[in-house]
């Protein structure tokens, strides 16, 4: 996930690496990481979206000042995903809401796998011509 994050252009100093050479680690999400979960979801739901279509979703709740915004912008996350699952885009999860509220554990961690992926497929699509 990281990998996908780092190749579609996410500044490795957001996800608290800043050499060259640094690799991410295993583990960000293993206890509450509410601020490089946000960071990583509005990274790659902005690029899902598009500049347009971003600033208008994350108008008022990007960049997250207090709990309150922060609260906010779960809200927005909520609603941009339960859209990608009703298109089909994503599977159907009870446990999101759970998941975002904490930012941490195996389902927040394969909601961001699922959306990086779904992320490269779509640069891939618009950038390369697939035989």
């Amino acid at each position: 996930m990281y990998t996908n994050c780092l190749l579609l252009g996410l500044d490795p100093a957001i996800i608290g690496l800043g050499g060259s050479n640094a690799t991410p680690r295993v583990g960000f999400f293993r206890h509450s990481n509410p601020k490089l979960g946000e960071q990583l979801l509005y990274f790659i739901l902005s690029s899902l979206r598009g500049p347009i279509q971003s600033a208008k979703d994350f108008d008022k709740v990007w960049p997250i000042f207090d709990s309150a915004q922060s609260r906010d912008f779960r809200k927005v996350v909520q609603g941009i995903i339960s859209e990608l699952e009703s298109q089909g885009a994503l599977p159907r999860s009870n446990s999101r809401v759970s998941s975002l509220a904490t930012c941490c554990g195996p389902r927040f961690v394969e909601l961001l796998w699922q959306l990086s992926c779904m992320l490269c497929e779509r640069f891939i699509g618009e950038h390369f011509q697939l035989m």
